[in-house]
């Protein structure tokens, strides 16, 4: 009796069926399929079934093939399942639950729970054998469709581009028909009207549907970007604070980043180029190569910049990219004082990681291979702490050069030091420039005899005449030069004044490198060594001493490292060892921990897994924020507000969904203050009752 009781209520009660809804891209353009569309069709199905609603929308396009950690709605969708809070899920077609795995996966959560699947046609049978084959067979086709349409959309973009025509978003530096229409319509809103004349407006001023106009105010910026890169060799992240100075905006009106730099200067399409993977076409694969290295084809658009400063531009990015090593899975972590830093007897010292278990250190050359006893050919000058070490030389270096008019009184006494030490040039002097000149000459000399053997018959007499005077030329520029470096080893080139702006411009460049970007680091240590004699020795295993002789030729740009007269700065600092979690736990407890957010005057007992900061200091002893949070509700309840959560159950419906009603102003909340200036959403009753 109590069984058939049951099954009679379990009959009457309300079907609670979610309503799950997705479309791709190229899908939420077309009405037909658009989630408005989608939304009203299910809920007149609600309506004729007498189904209590539930709906679970993606907030953006995104494909089948991609599982719940990708799709929010989804995982939403998953949760109320498996809370036992759906009867019944809704949806399109079979594919928009997902294709492949994830299908499976969805279709055996729902026969384990026993949830009933129906599409805009009727109900799925997913309990019998026979059904779930009908169901694999129509993903199948599902599938194949997908792939045939990819195949045939390939086939157009190659034609198109072949024929010089582009296919996708606007990119930077242009507009387009579509690109305007979507601007306009933004700006329409709802109305209808509005929507009709913004189509004819964008119509109008872009004639041409699907083709390139250049839009003037971002060609500008395009333009920038390459002078800067091309003419002032600059980096793609000063180009972007340069831009982001002169108050440039992305077309998000977003600040420019060194990716967005380097995404206009890859793409082919601002110098009249449109691209196309010929290689992944042919293989029948999709393409993995990026824009900048598909095959090229003329474009029928304007061009913003001329090929040639565009290749030009991509010289200089593959060069840059080949000096400076990517880093690999395999090799991630940078010791950027590698080679520089010396141990106390002056050995060259490099790192030692020992894969997690300590902490990395910097060992010199003849301990790491002999150890430390000396007699074995080892060293026993103390091992530093790489990370200790690093941080230590970044903040002795920027003490040092914090002050640029004291940098600049130094360089000046040490300019009057050298002037007084040499009133005139010396002959060795006036012999270098004489060597100078003569190198000049035999490297002139050379490039003619490069010259003739290319023109020559191969096999010729001139040929063989050209191989020999290259030979001797070789031999006497080789001479020449060897004797210029051994004199100029003697010889102290005449002084460079540098301007206090000049100054103030290297230690800005210094300084702006000195953080935790150990790449940038070690880019700038390099720098440092051979211009400015940067001298990095571990005296023990707390105390490190930085040396800098500041070369004024190097900083106007004039010289290497070797010229002008060096004003040599240091200092020693002291190693400070972090504090572990332990200690760090121990510390505070000592002075008797925080207090307990709740107001009852007992302090919390900090473990050292609180420093990590996905836990953070616990704010409430335990069970106190249980009480805590009751005691607000109820406050909350006594005033005729609801919390979210409440409002939610009150209006049977999910608390995303609630939040969504919020964010698109159908539901009023107000905000209230509890504890500690933290700000609680509330909805009131009587806007839940109406």
């Amino acid at each position: 009796m109590r069984r058939a009781q049951a099954k009679t209520a379990a009959d009457t009660a309300p079907v609670r069926a979610a309503f799950y809804a997705r479309v791709t891209a190229d899908e939420s353009l077309k009405r037909d399929l658009s989630l408005p569309n989608q939304q009203a069709r299910f809920t007149e199905l609600a309506e004729a079934n007498g189904w209590e609603p539930t709906l679970f929308v993606e907030p953006a396009a995104v494909s089948g093939e991609y599982g719940p950690e990708q799709r929010p709605a989804l995982s939403e969708l998953i949760t109320a399942i498996e809370q036992g809070e759906v009867d019944a899920v809704v949806v399109r077609h079979l594919d928009r639950l997902g294709r492949g795995p994830v299908l499976e996966q969805l279709i055996d959560l729902l026969r384990r729970r026993r949830i009933r699947l129906f599409s805009f046609d009727g109900e799925m049978d997913i309990r019998s054998a026979a059904g779930r084959l009908s169901i694999r067979a129509q993903a199948m086709v599902g599938a194949f469709e997908v792939e045939r349409t990819g195949e045939r959309v390939r086939e157009m973009r190659r034609q198109k581009a072949r024929r010089g025509e582009y296919v996708g978003p606007t990119p930077y530096g242009f507009q387009s028909q579509a690109r305007c229409l979507r601007e306009l319509q933004d700006l329409a809103g709802d109305d209808e009207d509005a929507q009709r004349r913004a189509q004819d407006e964008a119509q109008e001023r872009y004639p041409r549907s699907g083709h390139l106009y250049v839009d003037e105010g971002e060609a500008e910026v395009v333009r920038l970007i390459f002078r800067y890169y091309t003419e002032d060799r600059w980096g793609a992240r000063t180009i972007a604070l340069r831009l982001n100075e002169l108050g440039y905006r992305s077309r998000a009106n977003a600040l420019w980043y060194s990716q967005t730099v380097l995404k206009v200067l890859k793409d082919p399409k601002v110098a009249g180029l449109i691209t196309f993977d010929e290689e992944s076409y042919d293989a029948r694969v999709p393409s993995s190569k990026p824009i900048w290295k598909q095959a090229r084809y003329e474009g029928r658009h304007t061009a913003i910049i001329d090929a040639d400063l565009f290749e030009e531009a991509e010289a200089i990015r593959q060069g840059r990219g080949q000096a400076i090593p990517k880093k690999t899975a395999t090799k991630a972590t940078v010791y950027p004082l590698t080679g520089v830093i010396c141990c106390a007897h002056g050995h060259p010292m490099r790192s030692k990681d020992s894969g997690g278990i300590a902490k990395p250190r910097y060992f010199c050359q003849p301990r790491f291979h002999h150890g430390p006893d000396p007699a074995q050919g080892g060293c026993d000058a103390d091992t530093v702490e790489a990370a200790f070490a690093e941080k230590s030389v970044r903040e002795v270096l920027g003490k040092l050069l914090n002050n640029p008019g004291q940098v600049k009184r130094i360089l000046d006494a040490a300019l009057h030091r050298e002037r007084d030490q040499r009133r005139n040039p010396t002959t060795e002097v006036k012999e270098v420039q004489a060597l100078d000149a003569r190198i000049k000459q035999l490297e002139g000399s050379l490039q003619r005899w490069f010259d003739m053997i290319e023109d020559a018959t191969p096999g010729s007499r001139q040929e063989t005449l050209a191989l020999d005077r290259l030979a001797k030329v070789k031999e006497t520029l080789a001479e020449v030069q060897l004797h210029r470096d051994r004199l100029a080893g003697t010889v102290i080139a005449l002084p460079v004044r540098v301007s206090e702006a000049q100054v103030e411009d290297f230690l800005r460049s210094v300084v702006s490198k000195l953080n935790r970007n150990k790449t940038r680091f070690q880019e700038l240590v390099g720098v440092l060594v051979e211009q400015h004699g940067l001298e990095v020795v571990a005296l023990d295993e707390e105390h490190v001493r930085v040396s800098l002789a500041l070369n004024p030729a190097a900083m106007v740009g004039q010289g290497s490292g070797d010229e002008g007269p060096r004003a040599r700065l240091s200092a020693t600092v002291t190693l400070q060892r972090e504090e572990t979690a332990v200690e760090w736990a121990a510390r505070l407890n000592a002075k008797g921990g925080p207090l307990c957010a709740c107001g009852c005057g007992e302090r919390i007992v900090v473990q050292p897994g609180h420093r990590a900061p996905s836990r953070g200091l616990p704010r409430f002893v335990s069970g106190h924020q249980k009480a805590s949070t009751t005691a607000m509700v109820e406050a909350l309840n006594a005033e005729g507000l609801l919390t979210i959560a409440q409002a939610a159950r009150a209006m049977g419906i999910g608390e995303t969904t609630l939040r969504r009603r919020v964010e698109r102003g159908e539901v009023e909340v107000v905000e209230r203050g509890w504890g500690e200036g933290r700000m609680v959403t509330c909805v009131s009753k009587m806007a839940v009752e109406n």
